[in-house]
């Protein structure tokens, strides 16, 4: 049985979603950004140069689709990419498209 036949429905949606959250320039830009490591919201703002309310907007939705998790400090929210394999997609999809 070949791969496309092995994998469930369910397998194809998840896929298909993942791919739908990282369709978005600025939310690719805020993925890359965490391939560094940690990083406050603030400092994540300063390095992308986006204003406040747009990067909530897209962290909102990489949160929604479990591709970040968060740790409070005190005031200060962390952020980091749930899984390494995010990057590894990405890096694959990078290599396909000869981008970089």
């Amino acid at each position: 049985m070949g791969n496309n036949e092995s994998r469930s429905g369910d397998g194809f949606r998840e896929l298909a979603a993942l791919l739908h959250h990282l369709q978005n320039r600025n939310r690719l830009r805020v993925v890359e950004e965490l391939r560094k490591g940690e990083v406050t919201v603030s400092n994540l703002a300063d390095a992308l140069r986006m204003s406040p309310s747009a990067l909530s907007h897209q962290l909102k939705k990489l949160r929604r689709a479990n591709l970040l998790t968060t740790r409070r400090d005190g005031t200060n929210i962390y952020y980091s990419c749930s899984s390494g394999e995010v990057f590894a997609v990405l890096d694959l999809l990078a290599d396909i498209f000869e981008v970089r």
